[in-house]
């Protein structure tokens, strides 16, 4: 596990990272908002992870106006021009829900 020490803040010109360290350290993001439910600290997590405990308060956001810009996610798999039918029946299955989530994050 990479051990990240530092957090993106800012957009463009205005960009900037922020040195961190602390006793918790992990690469399982609902560990890390478990953790910040209960007072351990705070965490950096991408949106959809801590969504519902934002909604129903047991977190508060922070930093807003430094977030940076989202990560793109992206599905990738080997193959040629045909996919394996379980392949694409997947790809099927999340993309749409995968589209309808993120969606409903950024409106709020």
């Amino acid at each position: 596990m990479a051990v990240r020490t530092s957090w993106p803040f800012g957009r463009g010109r205005r960009a900037f990272e922020v040195s961190v360290n602390g006793r918790l350290v992990s690469d399982d993001f609902v560990v890390l908002r478990t953790a910040a439910e209960h007072g351990l600290g705070i965490a950096c997590l991408p949106a959809a992870i801590p969504h519902e405990a934002l909604a129903e308060g047991r977190l508060v956001s922070l930093f807003d106006s430094l977030a940076p810009p989202p990560t793109p996610l992206h599905l990738l798999c080997v193959g040629g021009k045909h996919l394996p039918p379980r392949v694409r029946a997947f790809i099927d299955f999340v993309q749409p829900r995968m589209t309808a989530a993120l969606r409903e994050l950024q409106a709020g």
